[in-house]
């Protein structure tokens, strides 16, 4: 909320603005029940990019995200979960346990194990300054934009936290294929500026975020029904190479075809 309310006051961005109480403050107890309430954003929802403009505005909204988040400084009460080593072995330690459970095949959780500590070494190493590391959308995908000719607006900021800053561009692109990502890149470069080792950023971090998003899905009961296959694609495909120390990021088949 507080994020939000700094975007409105300090961009041009189009966000859900939120609104305080009669006590001042955003969040409002209804017996048990944490309540707030935002302004409406108009726009179009998707369930995937269907042109180049739409790729192109989240690019630029997502720099211009960055942007703020670079130059702001959140206030002490300002809680949020990170994206670091921490977070990603607890999902991991969560998956493997799935394999006694019989969930998964222990080969597919050996490669997305092999793949998951090169990508916590990486994120390891990763500086924390001011144009690398800030608040996050945490889930800039295209159900939680709303286009208006063609321009993103974000919503839904409920996965917002902390992080290095190509964390977004990396749960952007579980919806963009191969071929297209580095266009969307040198978008958001133009706005925005990258680390030199910008490539091997992203794709630690794709690794981490699927890894967090699979330890999530766990907890929904009919993940059942499709779950088993999906790790199945991944460890096939971009966790295989990844494990192998092979690139991914511009090539092949991706996990959800």
């Amino acid at each position: 909320m507080v994020w939000l309310d700094a975007l409105n006051r300090d961009t041009s961005l189009t966000v859900p603005v939120p609104k305080r109480n009669q006590q001042g403050i955003y969040v409002t107890q209804v017996d048990d029940i944490n309540c707030t309430m935002l302004r409406w954003v108009d726009g179009e929802q998707k369930q995937r990019f269907t042109s180049e403009q739409e790729l192109k505005s989240t690019a630029e909204m997502t720099a211009a995200l960055h942007y703020h988040a670079s130059k702001w400084q959140p206030p002490s009460s300002f809680v949020r979960p990170t994206v670091n080593r921490e977070r990603v072995q607890n999902a991991l330690d969560l998956i493997k346990r799935q394999v006694q459970e019989g969930l998964f095949d222990a080969h597919d959780i050996q490669i997305l194990e092999a793949a998951g500590e090169r990508a916590m070494a990486l994120l390891d190493t990763l500086p924390k300054n001011k144009m690398t590391w800030g608040v996050l959308h945490g889930d800039i995908v295209p159900p939680n934009i709303v286009f208006v000719d063609g321009v993103a607006h974000p919503i839904d900021f409920g996965a917002c936290g902390f992080g290095p800053f190509l964390t977004d561009l990396a749960i952007t692109f579980c919806f963009i294929s191969p071929h297209a990502r580095q266009q969307y890149i040198d978008w958001y470069g133009k706005c925005f500026p990258l680390p030199n080792d910008y490539v091997a950023q992203i794709e630690a971090l794709f690794i981490a975020l699927q890894l967090i998003g699979m330890r999530n899905a766990l907890g929904v009961p009919e993940s059942n029904n499709w779950l088993p296959a999906h790790v199945q694609k991944c460890a096939s495909r971009e966790f295989g190479k990844y494990a192998s120390g092979e690139s991914f990021l511009f090539t092949g088949t991706p996990f959800w075809k």
